[in-house]
């Protein structure tokens, strides 16, 4: 097909177009670009007080495993626990973890299910979003008067998908999830920096693999990673290779996994900014 003609009145009113920042290059990017500008807006801004925020370093991490692992760890110590699946209902993989349904909140907008002392809180396809296009939690039922241990909330953020991921709320203990691999440690040293200074002092990190590292491994950490290892922030969890075929079930999960979990609320319960966990509204 012969290209068309393009008078110089068309191409000056489009330089000044380009000029003024009205279109670039830029904002024709990918389906999968754009998706990732969209993610900050996506972001809950109302993670309650002294919540844990689990978040994935790279794809494939295993953020969802271990959220359920920590929320298990404190259950098993008899502590009720409100975990919340952010992610969208088709990508959900926490949808069979539950032994009991329970329907939806009053909203409609998301589906409550029970495992144990976990109350497991997952959006429904319609649900979970604001109007702003912010994610809205779910409000938690008032606490039972037998309920003695406070409540905790565990929140499955997801993948870490920016280049600048937006802030984490400081009431919330972070909770960064990483393979042991070279280029998924890299991705955690840029999470890491990402994070500011007193949020980062009192993360933790979750790194899915062997517990002793090859030297190839320790030789490329990044100073965060290095520090964070060094200062015990940094927790080996065991690869399960039946957990990865099969994902997260109702069954338990390996007590090995659950011990490690203890051991990253252990931490988090030391650095806790807050002097008592409350529930979200």
């Amino acid at each position: 097909m012969p290209p068309t003609g393009v008078s110089a009145e068309e191409l000056t009113a489009a330089w000044r177009a380009a000029h003024q920042g009205q279109f670039t290059i830029r904002a024709q990017s990918s389906p999968v670009g754009r998706r990732r500008a969209d993610l900050p807006a996506q972001l809950p801004d109302n993670l309650p007080l002294g919540c844990v925020a689990v978040l994935g370093a790279h794809h494939g991490a295993g953020t969802s495993s271990l959220a359920l692992a920590l929320a298990d760890a404190a259950a098993h110590l008899g502590r009720p626990v409100d975990l919340i699946d952010t992610a969208a209902p088709p990508r959900s993989a926490l949808a069979g973890v539950t032994t009991a349904e329970l329907g939806t909140d009053p909203d409609g907008a998301w589906r409550r299910g029970t495992r144990g002392h976990v109350t497991v809180y997952r959006r429904t396809a319609a649900g979970g979003m604001s109007p702003e296009g912010r994610l809205a939690l779910p409000r938690s039922p008032d606490t039972p008067t037998e309920e003695l241990l406070p409540r905790l909330t565990v929140v499955d953020l997801g993948t870490c998908e920016l280049d600048h991921p937006a802030p984490i709320s400081t009431a919330a203990s972070v909770v960064l999830v990483s393979r042991c691999a070279v280029p998924a440690l890299r991705s955690l040293e840029h999470a890491l920096a990402a994070l500011d200074e007193g949020t980062r002092g009192a993360a933790a990190a979750a790194v899915v693999g062997p517990p002793r590292w090859p030297g190839l491994i320790a030789a490329s950490l990044g100073p965060h990673v290095r520090r964070m290892r060094a200062a015990g922030q940094l927790v080996p969890v065991p690869r399960n290779h039946h957990l990865d075929f099969t994902g997260p079930t109702s069954a338990p999960l390996p007590r090995r996994i659950t011990t490690a979990a203890a051991r990253l609320l252990q931490h988090l319960d030391h650095h806790d900014p807050a002097p008592e966990r409350s529930t979200h509204r």
